[in-house]
């Protein structure tokens, strides 16, 4: 792994961030921007410009979807170990995708936190994920 941290920086900066959500009374988070996501996690990627969401509930768990092109970056330059895929095939939205994963996670119906500045997140995404 190409790590720029280690493993105490990075659970200090969870620890802050959990912290926070917990403060809010926060269930989960869903973090849109690149510069989060490295901050956080150590994931450094060119794909800024498209969707993927990185999803931390309070537990700690964090899980990232992403574009498959991104897949190998992932796993190259983060601690994030539940990795999953959006397939960008037809009427398939990645915000439907995203949803599908909140359930999977149990989170449909929780209070959950929004990152929305950020070119990670356009504003038709960021309408269709308010709707969903």
């Amino acid at each position: 792994m190409a790590l720029h941290f280690d493993s105490s920086e990075f659970e200090a900066r969870q620890d802050a961030l959990v912290a926070g959500m917990t403060e809010r009374k926060l269930d989960a988070m869903l973090l849109f921007a690149q510069e989060s996501m490295y901050w956080l996690t150590g994931y450094d990627s060119f794909g800024f410009c498209f969707f993927q969401c990185l999803v931390v509930l309070r537990d700690r768990r964090t899980v990232l979807l992403t574009r498959l092109p991104d897949l190998r970056q992932a796993r190259h330059t983060s601690i994030i170990e539940d990795i999953r895929l959006w397939v960008d095939r037809g009427e398939a939205s990645p915000v439907g995708q995203l949803k599908d994963l909140l359930d999977d996670l149990d989170l449909l119906g929780a209070k959950i936190g929004i990152e929305y500045d950020t070119h990670g997140l356009t504003a038709k995404n960021g309408r269709a994920l308010d709707d969903a």
